[in-house]
């Protein structure tokens, strides 16, 4: 089920491991499931695109689930390479062991996702975050949400999805589960330069 939403993200602090390089960790991780997210696509008529959006939204989804179950996750990206390879990036803006804003770490995963796309070696990236998801006018329509910001290199924008979430305590330990509303929206794109196809 669509709903029209904007996403926000919490203000959370969150220790982030020192990166390597430009401040960014990255391991590349073999992924072979396609299982298609649910939701409406925005990502136009290509089907190689919505494939590629679909594994990244596989991946993410299943990671902040497991994770939250234990101690929750900090801001991180995924970038799918032309070799078909999903790889994992932590963000350090400080380049240290510090907490960090979530604020703060994602604008700089954004800015560190842009210079991974300019490299010509990856096909798309998304950035994924806990955030929040409100109504057009400003409401909050769901205080708990794993935001996943895509963007593609062959897609006529990025694209934002919004998973509600359920996260509750008891006897057995923390109990995650997604809602079943998801919210689509196109978005500015933020790492793959505005311009057409490079195929």
């Amino acid at each position: 089920m669509r709903i029209t939403t904007s996403a926000g993200l919490k203000a959370r602090n969150g220790v982030i491991a020192a990166a390597l390089g430009v401040a960014v960790f990255l391991f590349a991780l073999t992924v072979s499931r396609s299982a298609a997210a649910d939701g409406e696509s925005v990502s136009g008529n290509d089907p190689a695109v919505r494939a590629d959006m679909d594994r990244l939204l596989d991946v993410a989804t299943d990671f902040c689930k497991q994770h939250m179950k234990s101690d929750g996750f900090v801001p991180f990206g995924l970038a799918l390479g032309n070799d078909g390879k999903i790889r994992f990036y932590m963000f350090a803006p400080n380049g240290l062991m510090a907490p960090t804003d979530s604020v703060q770490i994602v604008a700089f995963g954004k800015q560190s996702l842009r210079a991974q796309a300019n490299s010509g070696d990856l096909r798309a990236v998304a950035l994924v975050y806990d955030g929040r998801i409100r109504t057009i006018d400003g409401r909050l329509s769901y205080p708990d949400a794993v935001i996943v910001e895509i963007d593609h290199r062959e897609a006529p924008s990025a694209v934002s999805y919004g998973f509600p979430y359920h996260l509750t305590h008891g006897s057995g330990g923390r109990k995650f589960r997604y809602v079943d509303d998801i919210s689509v929206n196109s978005m500015d794109r933020f790492a793959f330069p505005r311009t057409t196809s490079r195929r």
